[in-house]
């Protein structure tokens, strides 16, 4: 005969309670254990082409413009463009065959077509503006990147040469299905939100003025992580082509006269001793200058020897027309001012303010501004650079057009 045994609960309060932990553990396991996260979609492969090339015969400076720490993944629904969710990583690595590149995974739910936006070293950026995920629900692709402004003054660079903080920096792909492939020749190609300004003594100057000090007037200190992809922006290159400043952002100084970073010690502009400065000067974008309103137009002083004293000189963003008259040039992102100097007529001003306040004087110089991401193969020789933003061509029997742009700092071209 079988017997059966009876428990008599009089108080069911503490199995409730247990059963209510016991549920609790379960769904903390399922969701946030690190061991087995199980996160819904499909582990994705991402390759991300950077958006600064790197020099094959002479070494770079110690900083990596092409760090990144982070990478930040927002979906967006391709119908109507709104928020879908965020994937953000720091497990990147770099290619190693080519450190041009970086490779990361995700998972990433592709059950519709969809827009991707990729932020670079933006993660801190994103929580500043959005603390929480939630904020940015019912929010549309151009909505969310237009408040995403990174507040940022000073150098770009330490005493050792490496960066006070990666650069942010930005790609996207359209129109994602299924299928789509984001590795090999489907990279998806970065763009930073920062301006690099170099500068060098031609040879032909040399022996009259040696590059000592650097000053930078009038710095912007907000910028957009993302630029605009409906205006200022061609599609086929991948570059900004205008600027792309929100509304209301100014100088560093909106209540002076004007205002300056000092590159004179920590760091040092000078990277061949009275030659040039590379790799240390960057800024936010700015607009184009005009001499009505010199004084609050972004503009560098340079300073050296010239006749064993130190005089110091403006230099202005310009450009030659058709004409051959100099224009005021806007400092676009992932572009980079070459400052060329030819030759130094005479002498400057004894302090880098009046030299700021009074214009240009007894120097001969250029500029060339060239885009990051289209000019991106670079030979260097012993003092020289030669910059081509292709290595080869193909001929075909149509007769085709072919365009090949060329760079150099050697002084006979």
């Amino acid at each position: 005969m079988k017997q059966q045994a009876y428990i008599r609960i009089t108080n069911p309060a503490p199995l409730l309670c247990l059963f209510i932990f016991l549920m609790s553990c379960i769904a903390e396991k399922e969701y946030f254990d690190p061991e087995d996260p199980q996160p819904p979609g499909e582990e994705i492969a991402f390759t991300l082409k950077m958006p600064v090339e790197t020099a094959t015969t002479r070494a770079l400076s110690e900083m990596d413009e092409n760090q990144v720490d982070t990478v930040s993944v927002l979906v967006f629904r391709e119908s109507d463009k709104q928020f879908v969710e965020i994937l953000t990583t720091g497990d990147i690595e770099t290619e190693l065959d080519s450190v041009n590149l970086k490779k990361f995974y995700v998972r990433l739910r592709r059950d519709a077509a969809m827009d991707l936006a990729l932020l670079g070293n933006s993660q801190d950026i994103i929580r500043e503006v959005f603390p929480d995920e939630e904020e940015m629900q019912g929010l549309t692709k151009n909505e969310i990147l237009e408040k995403l402004v990174l507040s940022y003054e000073g150098a770009w660079v330490d005493g050792s040469g490496k960066p006070v903080r990666p650069f942010p920096m930005w790609g996207f792909q359209e129109n994602v299905k299924k299928d789509s492939d984001f590795t090999g020749e489907n990279a998806i190609r970065m763009t930073r939100m920062v301006v690099r300004i170099d500068v060098h003594v031609l040879e032909g100057a040399r022996d009259d003025f040696q590059l000592t000090e650097i000053y930078l007037y009038n710095s912007y200190t907000k910028g957009k992580v993302a630029h605009s992809t409906v205006q200022g922006w061609n599609s086929t290159e991948h570059k900004a082509t205008a600027l792309d400043i929100s509304a209301g952002v100014t100088t560093s100084c909106p209540n002076q006269p004007f205002c300056r970073i000092d590159y004179t010690d920590n760091p040092s502009p000078i990277t061949t001793p009275g030659i040039s400065s590379e790799r240390v000067i960057y800024t936010l974008e700015a607009p184009t200058g005009s001499e009505d309103n010199l004084l609050g137009a972004t503009a560098l002083v340079v300073g050296g020897l010239y006749e064993n004293n130190t005089y110091y000189y403006r230099v202005d963003f310009t450009e030659k027309n058709a004409q051959g008259v100099h224009e005021f040039i806007p400092l676009i992102w992932n572009h980079n001012y070459e400052i060329n100097i030819h030759e130094v007529k005479g002498k400057g001003y004894t302090d880098p303010d009046e030299a700021f306040r009074k214009g240009m004087t007894n120097m001969e110089l250029d500029i060339v501004a060239w885009d990051g991401a289209n000019m991106g193969n670079i030979t260097f020789g012993a003092q020289h650079q030669l910059v081509v933003n292709t290595d080869s061509f193909f001929f075909y029997s149509n007769g085709r057009a072919q365009v090949l742009k060329v760079f150099t700092d050697f002084p006979d071209g």
